[in-house]
């Protein structure tokens, strides 16, 4: 029973796992990585990390907050973007950026880019380097084996569901949290402790808006990985995103979780079913 259960589901997680990705699609990929990152990781908040020893304080001062740290970082992002020897410099640029995540309040936005750039420095990005130009996707050679965007895919879900789990108390979904949050915390822009979220002309119950909240993140976090979805799962994780800058201060995880949706918005995965074959151009194999 095992061993059939097995051989059914093989080549099903073969195929999530391995199948070839688009050279062209992991491309753009590459280029919105080089033109994200400095904008990631470019900050107002010069604040020291702390506690951090002695030394490293003064390399911090000295070294890491200073506007040429981030102009090396911009630089090592060029011959990123124009797919140049781009796994070489992608991780010079991955070094120089993980002391940056230490730099200011609120690094999760860092930490989900950092991680998902890691695990797409894992693909040749730079089997093709202009995508522009090709017009014969015939000519075109897989950028790898898939599981590398499976993991950026995947930390978007979790980002998304363990938010939503955390939104499944009771407590929570009375309102009560956002009430006490309202008042509590620095980050929250708007006073709920009444019981009601005005946005503008809008009252909403803090109730409902608390269940609301709940079922978007379990939405974005499950309609992504359906085909038929996930252009809508992205209109509405947009517009969800927007609306939570009028209530609280985030930093850039908002833009952080939206530039993720090019990992499943993208067509990192040919729909034709010859790719992959052996022998064929696009065979992840060669």
């Amino acid at each position: 029973m095992r061993a059939e259960l097995f051989s059914r589901w093989q080549p099903k997680m073969n195929a999530f796992l391995f199948q070839p990705v688009d050279a062209r699609a992991v491309a753009w990929l590459r280029i919105a990585f080089a033109l994200a990152l400095p904008f990631f990781f470019w900050s107002d908040y010069f604040i020291r990390p702390d506690p951090v020893p002695k030394p490293l304080v003064w390399v911090y001062e000295h070294v890491i907050q200073t506007f040429c740290y981030w102009l090396a970082v911009v630089a090592l992002c060029v011959p990123l973007a124009f797919g140049w020897r781009s796994r070489l410099f992608g991780c010079l640029l991955f070094l120089m950026l993980v002391p940056l995540d230490f730099w200011c309040p609120g690094p999760v936005s860092r930490q989900v880019l950092l991680f998902s750039f890691l695990a797409f420095l894992c693909l040749r990005s730079d089997t093709v380097r202009v995508p522009w130009r090709i017009v014969d996707r015939s000519r075109l050679h897989s950028a790898g084996p898939v599981w590398p965007v499976r993991l950026i895919q995947l930390q978007l879900t979790l980002l998304y569901g363990g938010n939503a789990v955390a939104k499944s108390s009771a407590s929570y979904l009375r309102g009560d949290v956002l009430m006490e949050y309202s008042i509590s915390l620095t980050s929250f822009k708007l006073d709920m402790s009444g019981g009601v979220l005005e946005l503008g002309p809008i009252a909403i119950p803090v109730a409902l808006a608390a269940v609301g909240s709940a079922l978007i993140e379990y939405f974005l976090a499950t309609a992504f990985w359906f085909g038929r979805w996930k252009w809508i799962a992205a209109i509405v994780g947009i517009v969800f995103h927007w609306l939570l800058t009028f209530i609280l201060t985030i930093f850039k995880l908002n833009f952080a979780s939206i530039f993720l949706y090019l990992a499943f918005l993208l067509p990192l995965i040919p729909d034709d079913p010859a790719v992959g074959r052996p022998g064929s151009k696009i065979d992840p194999m060669n």
